[in-house]
């Protein structure tokens, strides 16, 4: 009984060390920031063992114009994302390039770390102190 204990307790803790979560799938959620919430949504692909990449797109309002006939409406930001996994569920980092909208080119969010809970959701803060949730569909 405890030497059957013993080796699945070890095969569980392998394998979380050692098989990456697959965080593969197209993701869904926002960034709630009090005031406002930004609606966020990308696709990711796996690249490699630990390396996912891929494309999105967030809500936001975007400054169009210049001076006093400044106006402001919703925009949509496209970003390349990626994203670093080592371990089934936990940390996950993601680094956002090539930001736009309409083909502009805008400064990306900064990196950011998710906590992943292995299955399909996605949650932390990112460096402004919003609240992001993201679900697998």
């Amino acid at each position: 009984m405890y030497r059957t204990t013993t080796t699945m307790i070890l095969a569980l803790l392998l394998s979380v060390g050692c098989n990456s979560g697959d965080i593969a799938g197209d993701w869904e959620g926002d960034s709630d920031c009090g005031e406002y919430s930004i609606e966020i949504g990308f696709e990711l692909e796996k690249d490699e063992k630990d390396s996912f990449s891929g494309e999105g797109t967030f809500k936001t309002n975007c400054i169009y114009g210049e001076g006093e006939s400044q106006w402001v409406d919703e925009c949509v930001v496209h970003f390349d994302v990626e994203a670093e996994t080592e371990v089934k569920f936990g940390e996950i980092e993601f680094e956002f390039d090539n930001c736009n909208v309409d083909g502009s080119s805008i400064p990306c969010p900064e990196d950011s770390e998710l906590d992943y809970d292995g299955e399909d959701t996605m949650e932390g803060d990112d460096i402004d102190g919003c609240d992001i949730e993201l679900e697998r569909e």
